[in-house]
């Protein structure tokens, strides 16, 4: 049926049985379950962070404020990574001649300026239970 052409794995009959993924439908069928490593864990299930039930708390405020009756929105960080970046050379020697011009004398522009700058990298995402399933919305 028409279905099989969505989880774009169609190959009729002759999907082998083991084949790590079906559809939904598929695997009805076929009394089959996911393997543990392509099992998406539910929004809830995922680690809460200061920020994302501080994040989480205002939406329902927010939401609460605006007399809107939904869906509690789950929020989440799913990635939070610190790296640092390299300065440019081009970049470095420019603000190394601007503190020299700005009187600063002697090249000490060069070691005041750092050869990288640190960061952090977050990914916040907004869920939603809609007929049964969390989807992100942000």
């Amino acid at each position: 049926s028409w279905h099989h052409w969505v989880c774009a794995l169609f190959k009729g009959e002759d999907t082998p049985e083991d084949t790590e993924w079906f559809c939904e439908s598929c695997r009805k069928n076929r009394n089959k379950q996911l393997p543990d490593e392509l099992v998406v864990p539910h929004a809830t299930a995922l680690p809460e962070t200061e920020l994302s039930k501080t994040l989480e708390k205002s939406v329902a405020s927010a939401l609460s404020d605006g007399s809107i009756s939904c869906n509690p929105v789950t929020v989440r960080v799913v990635s939070n990574i610190e790296n640092t970046n390299k300065v440019n050379e081009t970049l470095r020697l420019s603000h190394v001649r601007s503190g020299d011009e700005a009187g600063g004398g002697g090249g000490e522009g060069a070691s005041a300026y750092p050869e990288e700058f640190p960061y952090r990298s977050k990914c916040v995402l907004a869920f939603q239970e809609r007929k049964g399933h969390p989807i992100c919305f942000f």
